[in-house]
């Protein structure tokens, strides 16, 4: 099962709401409480219904319109650079 939050705040719900199922309930089996955390929180809008389905990925996937680089919020090293001279006072 997903780590906790790794799916931003919608994931991070669903994680603490199946713990607390759980917690509730010992005997219930992980992947049970996964799946009614998940229809809890579509229920109650926290996550949207096509998240992480195929066609919720299908749709994500077809609003990136450019290159997957534009998307990326890592910097280029070339741009790393760059900036650490302004840093410097180099340029």
């Amino acid at each position: 099962m997903p780590g906790q939050g790794s799916y931003g705040p919608g994931g991070k719900w669903i994680y603490e709401r199946a713990k607390k199922l759980r917690s509730k309930n010992p005997d219930m089996e992980e992947g049970a409480s996964f799946a009614i955390a998940t229809q809890q929180a579509h229920k109650v809008n926290k996550s949207p219904k096509g998240f992480r389905t195929p066609e919720g990925v299908a749709a994500a996937k077809a609003k990136m319109t450019g290159p997957i680089k534009e998307y990326r919020k890592t910097a280029s090293i070339a741009a790393f650079l760059d900036e650490l001279a302004k840093i410097r006072g180099e340029q």
